[in-house]
């Protein structure tokens, strides 16, 4: 299976993984319309583009200035090395 930064969705509890946070904590986020999710034939889906996004806009609110968890950290970078890349 490919990484999550490769994939165009990733299932709630892959997604609340890389936060490090429970999956019903991420299911609170999107239906507090924090964080844009979908629904496909029954299951709840994150866009990998909207999780980076959440990570991104959040990682300084969400740690006080502290290091993000070293699961989003590794993603962030590999995807910022991706895009660089071209």
């Amino acid at each position: 299976m490919l990484p999550w930064t490769e994939r165009l969705t990733i299932r709630v509890r892959e997604a609340a993984n890389v936060l490090s946070v429970s999956e019903r904590h991420l299911r609170r986020l999107i239906r507090a319309g924090h964080l844009p999710a979908i629904r496909s034939e029954g299951a709840v889906l994150v866009r990998s583009a909207d999780l980076i996004r959440y990570i991104e806009e959040r990682k300084d609110d969400r740690t006080g200035g502290k290091p993000l968890p070293p699961r989003a950290a590794k993603a962030l970078g590999s995807l910022r090395r991706k895009l660089e890349a071209g």
